[in-house]
């Protein structure tokens, strides 16, 4: 089960609930359709309030993330007219109205906050992407879909059969292998991985088998004939992953950039590595983006930057932007410090051959 996550849209509704923006107590759902509009305006029937209620706030187009400045609205003819030209609005495009802040300041003090958190609520990473090469005994790790704090464990993958030989030769989706034998009980559960030669590092699932060539998704390298390959069945595994301990890093604190292996684990050649590791979690930026920062702790963190900036932007009500900003960063750090998460387990030894720990655990390093 992975862990629970919270989205950019959602996080911003939220956060334009708690503050009770006009437009989000009125409408339940956070957000409603336009029936007609232009560049410089949009036109909704569902918009009924006097005229000029929504002057000085702003209007979201949430497809294209623009933001625009409200300034005018007409209730005769349901319009808002808006500052700033942005992407047509259609009919049926989704919008949302903010006040005070606009949705840039918005997401913006969400990520603020989620800098601010990442050391103490991490996102944990499995990473099964990288292949064990002939004759290679270290791997590149900034390379992967998130970047390793700390690695916990290392595992190597053992099924309970494999097939490794050369390639006869190959184009960018249709690899040939030696002989059609080899591809007589393969199907689309299959994985192939060139380990040595050309291409090498690189994983694909099968697509299709037929005679001695197996269809893949295109190749970033094409293979030829001094690529090694393997081939197997992941689904078919022993018992468990194989706990790998003979390793190091080029740094035994945090972000590691290369993993070395002390010997070369050669029986496992094209197979793969798990990596069980702890990652920061990324900023937002698109709508379904998601973070496992919670959104318990991001809503009132990101409040309190809000109402600091005012804070600094106006003399207006600037003692009470100041005590809401103290009161909604007061309740962030309460729920950090009830609800801070334990980092896992970790079975890696370090060159000095002790278990490998960061520094937050073992700080004067006995």
């Amino acid at each position: 089960m992975s862990e629970p996550t919270v989205s950019l849209t959602t996080l911003r509704r939220a956060i334009a609930r708690e503050l009770e923006m006009p437009f989000f107590r009125r409408y339940k759902a956070g957000f409603l359709d336009v029936d007609s509009g232009s560049t410089t305006s949009l036109v909704d029937s569902e918009l009924t309030q006097k005229d000029k209620f929504w002057n000085g706030a702003w209007v979201y187009r949430v497809a294209t993330q623009e933001s625009s400045l409200i300034t005018n609205f007409n209730v005769s003819t349901n319009e808002i007219v808006l500052e700033v030209p942005i992407t047509t609005f259609a009919s049926g495009d989704d919008y949302e109205i903010h006040s005070i802040w606009n949705a840039y300041d918005i997401h913006e003090a969400i990520n603020q906050s989620i800098r601010d958190s990442r050391r103490i609520f991490f996102e944990n990473v499995t990473d099964e992407t990288i292949v064990i090469e002939e004759d290679k005994l270290a791997y590149v790790l900034t390379s992967l879909a998130a970047v390793p704090q700390f690695i916990h464990k290392v595992w190597l993958e053992q099924p309970t059969s494999v097939k490794r030989g050369t390639v006869v030769s190959s184009t960018s989706t249709a690899t040939t292998l030696e002989n059609s034998g080899i591809l007589s009980d393969v199907d689309s559960n299959w994985k192939i991985s060139i380990y040595a030669g050309t291409g090498k590092g690189q994983i694909r699932s099968v697509v299709s088998v037929a005679s001695a060539i197996a269809t893949v998704a295109a190749w970033t390298t094409t293979p030829n004939s001094t690529s090694k390959y393997a081939l197997w069945n992941p689904t078919q595994q022993r018992n468990d992953w194989y706990p790998w301990h003979a390793l190091r890093y080029d740094s035994t604190k945090e972000f590691p950039d290369l993993l070395y292996f002390s010997r070369s684990p050669i029986d496992f050649q094209g197979l793969r590595i798990r990596l069980e590791y702890t990652a920061m979690p990324a900023e937002l930026s698109d709508e379904d983006d998601t973070t496992i920062v919670p959104e318990s702790y991001l809503v009132p963190a990101a409040i309190s930057k809000l109402h600091s900036r005012k804070v600094k932007d106006t003399k207006v009500d600037r003692e009470l932007h100041f005590a809401e900003s103290k009161r909604y960063l007061e309740m962030a750090e309460s729920w950090m410090v009830r609800n801070a998460p334990h980092r896992p387990d970790s079975n890696i030894l370090d060159q000095h051959s002790g278990v490998y720990q960061p520094d937050t655990m073992n700080p004067l390093n006995w």
